[in-house]
């Protein structure tokens, strides 16, 4: 085939995938705006008002984006959710692409990505329960970061960041990923440096939100300790759990040994991570596990593409 018919093929294909993005976009955000309802400490109105309770007011940036779209056009606030729903959600796929291009075939990247919106659809609307403004950004700006991460853009990078700590504090696990990327692979010095600006541009953003919404109910955090511990007792959050991601991270922690190492150090966040959320979130609500989606989803395929390599070649030798 010639230069100029595989650019056609090329386009076409890259066309249809982004078709296919779209309509995962829209049938996730039929589905979560379907089964999810407002939190009532944090709903819409009073969250672009900056009225809603703290810590949930602190997560800003979803709520300036919509209520730039209804002061600058004629679009009301639910409606300009639901549309930013569709966008989060179709920016985080084609981010979630790039990201996997790192590790993936052209065409296993591509198609890997609806990994990401199959995970969203379990966490979000399958065991939805409650639907914030902030939660689908924070996919997106975590997907940016970690891909700039493994291509050491650190510009796209600190972008991320900082617009990630103005929309939900949980970015930090950005650092977290920086640092088991980094293990034994950078000079301590170049990591710990980086890991102190994150820190400094974290407490920054954190202490300013704090000042600035010190008049909001609420506090600063809620803990969840002895809930979660008594949930975890009786048993209520075993089906959601097992079931979460869409089962995802069976695959994923199964092929735990053939897939990329950088793969496999990023699946090492989930422990803190999951330590982290025993004390200051509700483990049943699935909405709290963001920054995992991409990471599980990204296990996932490799698991599955490494046990598909297996059985193949095994075929081969017969």
């Amino acid at each position: 085939m010639n230069t100029h018919g595989k650019i056609s093929q090329n386009r076409t294909f890259f066309g249809f995938i982004l078709c296919l993005y779209l309509l995962a976009s829209l049938l996730f955000t039929q589905e979560y705006f379907g089964h999810a309802i407002e939190w009532k400490q944090a709903p819409l109105e009073k969250t672009i008002r900056f009225e809603a309770d703290t810590p949930f007011q602190y997560r800003v940036l979803a709520p300036l984006v919509i209520r730039a779209i209804i002061l600058t056009t004629p679009i009301d606030a639910y409606a300009a959710s639901t549309i930013l729903t569709v966008v989060w959600t179709f920016f985080s796929l084609l981010a979630f692409r790039i990201l996997l291009r790192t590790f993936f075939s052209n065409a296993g990247a591509s198609f890997g990505a609806l990994l990401l919106a199959y995970a969203m659809y379990w966490n979000y609307a399958v065991f939805g329960i409650w639907r914030m403004p902030f939660d689908l950004p924070a996919i997106l700006l975590f997907t940016l970061g970690l891909f700039a991460l493994v291509r050491q853009r650190w510009v796209l990078f600190y972008l991320a960041f900082v617009l990630g700590a103005l929309n939900r504090e949980t970015i930090l696990v950005l650092s977290v990923a920086f640092i088991f990327l980094s293990w034994k692979r950078a000079e301590p010095t170049f990591v710990w440096k980086h890991v102190g600006v994150q820190l400094g541009l974290w407490m920054l953003i954190r202490a300013t939100l704090i000042v600035i919404f010190r008049n909001n109910q609420g506090g600063q955090f809620q803990t969840q300790f002895a809930a979660n511990i008594n949930n975890l007792m009786s048993g209520m959050p075993t089906i959601p759990l097992l079931l979460s991601f869409g089962g995802l991270w069976l695959p994923a922690f199964l092929g735990w040994r053939a897939i990329d190492n950088r793969i496999r150090r990023l699946l090492l966040v989930t422990i803190p991570f999951a330590g982290v959320m025993v004390i200051v979130g509700n483990l049943h609500e699935l909405r709290i596990y963001n920054e995992l989606v991409p990471i599980i989803s990204m296990g996932a395929l490799g698991g599955w593409l490494a046990f598909y390599d297996r059985v193949r070649f095994g075929r081969q030798q017969k």
